[in-house]
């Protein structure tokens, strides 16, 4: 990885991207833990996390009104539990 970046890690010679399909933090958080993890600068804009496509969607009101379903792993919720009659 660091071939990729100019000497001293603080500057990619390409365009890098950095995709994961996790999530539950912002893209800059992901970017400093990147950062850390891999000795190298990753910039926010540098990250894709899974929901990273929906938020220009949904700033620009295209989900507004349409249900959105959303899937990830993690365990099971809990049952609903049974109907009143």
């Amino acid at each position: 990885l660091a071939r990729l970046y100019a000497p001293g890690g603080e500057t990619p010679r390409f365009p890098l991207c950095f995709m994961t399909n996790g999530g539950g933090v912002t893209e800059a958080t992901k970017a400093h833990e990147l950062s850390s993890w891999l000795d190298v600068n990753v910039q926010e804009d540098q990250v894709v996390l899974a929901h990273t496509p929906f938020r220009r969607l949904a700033a620009e009101g295209r989900l507004r009104d349409l249900p959105v379903l959303v899937a990830g792993g993690g365990p099971p919720p809990p049952p609903l539990p049974p109907p009143l009659l």
